[in-house]
């Protein structure tokens, strides 16, 4: 007999694979293509983990060490609530393609949007790609089932331009913001129109993260999903690290936004006055009565009405930021200024998604250039005069 050690299952446990013969030298044989079908990655290593357990293993040990709090808790609701009830229950090295397909194809026809298919689909295939890495598993079998296709192609065909306010309803919306009732939608509606921030990272600010004429840009609140012992979910507001590494930014305060903030302030003091219980939670410049955060998904609607008292177009709360970089863009604010403001890590980030919605920069890029390098040679050419004939004076 002959063995092979495989390493560890996902409790702990060392996995070994026997052989025997009759004679050493075909052990020897058995052992050594044991050996090229282990190296090769065709060995199942843990034929008892399921799908499931696997899936929460990774969450738990790979993901939580390689992504933000908010995309960890987004991987395990859409886990738990699209993916496993449909696959979870097969054995990991017993998943075959068809099992994938039938769960693509029967949350296609729950009346999911393709987008949100799509997402399941990849949220497995990186979970098995990981699988597969550890030697679980031959290969991702994810990759034999294409991604559902969108209704005009293989992805959703983008807008000719994002949904921006014009110069003038930008104008229009700052003013009606300084006497809006609604103090808090109008001061988020001011700093994401003058600023640029995300939903979330408005929301996040703390009163401490105004210092003078600058603020600070520190963390985004969002909404956190959790599963319960009993198939539900619990709902809760998280605070979490920014989007990107060029997120944590300090920008100035424009009169518009230190003026919004004020009120925001005066309001928030009235309602901490105001509250007989002691006010608790976070000191988020963005509160609710007694304390804690605004929930974002309260927020759209106040923010929908606000769009209605002011006579403007329905646009999202993250076309803000969009009417933002749109506007600077094309009064000539530079590129890397916007990129800046806006918290990209990267310029190509800011220059894909919102240059090609700017036709004045190409316009303006031929117009200049036509002036840098005029000639002026049709003033400075002398225009022929004929010669008097001789003998005429």
């Amino acid at each position: 007999m002959g063995a092979v050690s495989l390493g560890l299952d996902h409790n702990g446990r060392r996995l070994r694979r026997t052989v025997s013969a009759k004679t050493k030298s075909e052990v020897s044989r058995r052992l050594r293509k044991l050996q090229s079908r282990l190296e090769a990655n065709t060995v199942a290593v843990d034929e008892d983990i399921t799908v499931a357990k696997w899936c929460r293993v990774w969450l738990d040990t790979t993901v939580v060490n390689t992504t933000k709090t908010s995309t960890q808790s987004q991987y395990r609701y859409v886990l738990e609530r699209w993916v496993l009830p449909h696959v979870g229950q097969y054995r990991l090295t017993a998943l075959a393609p068809e099992h994938v397909g039938l769960m693509v194809a029967r949350l296609s026809e729950s009346g999911l949007s393709v987008s949100t298919v799509r997402q399941a689909r990849r949220v497995l295939s990186s979970a098995l790609a990981h699988a597969h890495r550890s030697r679980r598993i031959p290969y991702n079998l994810v990759s034999v089932i294409p991604a559902p296709r969108y209704d005009s192609g293989p992805r959703p065909q983008p807008r000719p331009t994002p949904t921006t306010l014009s110069e003038d309803e930008a104008k229009h919306l700052l003013v009606v913001c300084e006497t809006h009732p609604d103090v808090p939608v109008a001061g988020f509606a001011t700093i994401g129109l003058m600023m640029g921030l995300r939903r979330g990272e408005i929301l996040g600010l703390y009163v401490t993260d105004i210092d003078g004429d600058w603020l600070s840009v520190e963390r985004s609140l969002g909404e956190k999903r959790t599963a319960t012992v009993d198939g539900g979910w619990i709902t809760e507001l998280a605070v979490w690290s920014p989007k990107t590494s060029g997120s944590r930014r300090i920008l100035p305060l424009s009169p518009q936004v230190a003026d919004a903030i004020q009120r925001l302030l005066a309001f928030r003091n009235r309602l901490e006055s105001a509250s007989e219980d002691p006010w608790v939670g976070e000191p988020f410049l963005f509160c609710q009565p007694g304390g804690g955060g605004i929930w974002p998904s309260n927020l759209r609607r106040r923010f929908k009405r606000l769009l209605v008292d002011a006579d403007l177009p329905d646009i999202k709360i993250h076309e803000l930021r969009h009417t933002f970089a749109v506007l600077c863009l094309a009064g000539r604010v530079p590129l890397e200024a916007v990129s800046e403001a806006l918290g990209h890590s990267r310029i190509e980030t800011t220059k894909n998604i919102y240059a090609p919605h700017v036709p004045q920069l190409g316009h303006r890029a031929v117009n200049d250039l036509g002036r840098i390098l005029e000639t002026d040679s049709k003033r400075r050419r002398l225009k022929a005069v004929p010669l008097p004939e001789e003998g005429v004076a």
